[in-house]
């Protein structure tokens, strides 16, 4: 009887449930969450990057995205625009 008790105190101890409550009596394991969702969620990622990477260089490619300029040139006067607006044409 008291050996029964002992292993019943240190499975509430543990964090077992009993009688399907927690701290009641049937034993068993806590439910534990499911480990296989980040690698699902880990794959997605990185095939969204992928596929967004192969967008980027296809348009490149293609011509229809261009890299980023160092400097704005003004249409009118050819100048570089250093401010907001042409400060030459203004």
């Amino acid at each position: 009887m008291a050996a029964e008790a002992t292993a019943l105190n240190l499975r509430l101890l543990r964090g077992a449930t009993v009688g399907g409550r927690p701290g009641g009596g049937s034993g068993s394991a806590p439910a534990r969450p499911r480990p296989d969702v980040a690698p699902h969620l880990a794959t997605l990622a990185v095939i969204t990057l992928a596929i967004g990477w192969l967008m980027a260089m296809a348009g490149l490619q293609k011509s229809a995205l261009e890299f980023k300029k160092r400097h704005r040139v003004c249409p009118s006067c050819g100048r570089r625009i250093e401010a907001r607006t042409c400060t030459s044409c203004v």
